[in-house]
C-alpha cells in the first residue's frame, strides 16, 4: 500500500518507492507528511517526506531488537474457482511437519479489505504462535481490493458471501497434514467479528472463535455503510434476514469469545447485548463475554488492550490445549 500524489493532469507520482505498506499523516498545507511504514518481517519505521519532492528523512528507525525475534511470516495462494486466493501463515517455532498443530484464521471478510497485506500485522499472532498455534489468513473473493467483480459476492449477501472465501482456507488448512482439522478456530475484528460469529454458526470447519466488537444484525449497523451494500431492509429483509446472526444463535458450533466496549459508536453495544440474549434462549453456555467500560470501538488504552489479547490468548489455550495460561 503506497502513498500517491495525483496530478492535475491525471498523472500520478508514488510518494513512498519503498516496499511495504505506508500509512500517512498529512501535515498543515499538505507540503509534508509522516509516513509509517512496515513489511510482514520488518518492524515499522517512521519517516518525515515531502509531497513536493522525494526527500525523506527517518524519524523512527526500525527496531531491529524486535526484528531479531520475529518469526516469519509466509506468503502464498490458495487455488479456487474464483481465482488463486491470497494467503499468509506464521508457523510456531521449531515448526516440526510430523506433529499436528491447532491453527486459528484471523479474518476481516467485508469488502475491499486485506488481511494478507504487505505489512507487520498484529503481533498478537507472534504470541499465538509461539504459544504452539498455526496463524492464518486468507483474503476471500469478495475482499479482493483489486477485483470489483468479486467484490459483487457481497452485495446483498453478507454472510453467506463472505463466508465462502473463509471456508475456502479453512478447507485448505484442514487438508494439511500438520495441522489438526478438528482444531480450528477464527477470530476477528469489527467486521471480523461478525464473520467469525457468523461462521461459528453457520458452519462446521471452525470448533471455536473468539469475535471482538462485532456486528450481530446489519439492521443495528450505520445505514450508509449496511444500505450501500445490503440494500433498503424494506425492500432487501430476506437477506438482512439471512446475514444475522441473532437468527442463529441455536446453531453455535463451539466455543465463542465476546470482548466489546460500551462505549463503541461505531458497532453499537446493541449487537452484543442482542446476540447475547438470544444465546440466553438458546440456553447456550459455552459463550464468555467481556465488556471495556467506556471504551470505544478500539478499545484503546494498554490495560485493556493487554486484557483483550490475554483473553484471546487464554481461550485458546483453553480451547486447545485445556489449560488456562494468561489472565487478563
Amino acid at each position: 500500500r503506497s502513498v500517491l500524489a495525483v496530478a492535475l493532469d491525471g498523472r500520478l507520482r508514488n510518494l513512498t518507492p519503498e516496499p511495504g505498506s505506508h500509512t500517512p499523516v498529512l501535515a498543515p498545507g499538505f507540503e509534508r507528511f509522516v509516513d509509517t511504514s512496515s513489511r510482514f518481517n520488518d518492524p515499522p519505521k517512521v519517516r518525515l517526506r515531502s509531497t513536493l519532492s522525494a526527500a525523506a528523512r527517518t524519524l523512527v528507525p526500525e527496531k531491529m531488537a524486535l526484528k531479531d525475534v520475529l518469526l516469519p511470516a509466509r506468503t502464498f495462494t490458495i487455488a479456487s474457482r474464483f481465482g488463486p486466493l491470497d494467503a499468509t501463515v506464521l508457523f510456531p517455532p521449531a515448526f516440526n511437519p510430523a506433529k499436528r498443530y491447532p491453527a486459528v484464521m484471523y479474518v476481516y471478510g467485508g469488502p475491499d479489505w486485506s488481511t494478507t497485506g504487505d505489512s507487520l500485522g498484529i503481533l498478537y499472532h507472534q504470541l499465538l504462535a509461539r504459544a504452539g498455534i498455526i496463524v492464518f489468513s486468507v483474503d476471500g473473493p469478495g475482499s479482493q481490493v483489486d477485483n470489483d467483480e468479486h467484490e459483487r459476492l457481497l452485495y446483498r449477501n453478507f454472510g453467506p458471501g463472505s463466508l465462502l472465501g473463509q471456508e475456502i482456507g479453512a478447507r485448505y488448512i484442514a487438508s494439511l497434514p500438520y495441522v489438526d482439522a478438528a482444531r480450528i478456530g477464527i477470530w476477528g475484528w469489527s467486521f471480523g467479528g461478525f464473520e467469525t460469529c457468523y461462521a461459528l454458526t453457520h458452519s462446521r470447519l471452525f470448533a471455536a472463535g473468539a469475535a471482538v466488537a462485532p456486528v450481530t444484525d446489519w439492521h443495528l449497523y450505520d445505514s450508509i455503510y449496511a444500505e450501500r451494500y445490503m440494500g433498503k431492509p424494506a425492500y432487501n429483509g430476506n437477506a438482512y434476514a439471512r446475514s444475522s446472526v441473532l437468527n442463529s444463535a441455536g446453531r453455535l458450533n463451539g466455543p465463542l469469545l465476546i470482548q466489546h466496549g460500551t462505549a463503541d459508536d461505531n458497532v453499537h453495544m446493541a449487537n452484543t447485548i442482542q446476540l447475547l440474549q438470544q444465546f440466553i434462549l438458546a440456553h447456550e453456555s459455552r459463550v464468555q463475554f467481556y465488556p471495556y467500560a467506556r471504551n470505544t470501538h478500539a478499545i484503546r488504552g494498554l490495560p485493556q488492550q493487554r486484557s483483550v489479547y490475554a483473553h484471546m490468548l487464554d481461550f485458546w489455550r483453553e480451547v486447545f490445549f485445556g489449560r488456562s495460561v494468561v489472565r487478563g
